[in-house]
């Protein structure tokens, strides 16, 4: 699921996810290292969550 939604999202979008959710990172961390308003990127990390929720729904529904 995870590679299938870094496939479809912006890389920073991407990186501002995995900083903070993957690696747990503070949003102030991230937003500093990515040049971003720490809004964007909660805001990137909770649309990347529902996308990859949304992937897995998909893929624990075609049984694999």
């Amino acid at each position: 699921a995870l590679r299938r939604v870094r496939g479809r999202v912006p890389p920073q979008q991407w990186d501002a996810f995995r900083l903070t959710a993957l690696e747990s990172r503070s949003g102030v961390d991230v937003s500093k290292e990515l040049g971003m308003l720490v809004a964007t990127v909660y805001s990137s990390k909770s649309k990347v969550q529902r996308l990859v929720r949304e992937e897995l729904l998909r893929l624990d529904g075609d049984g694999t």
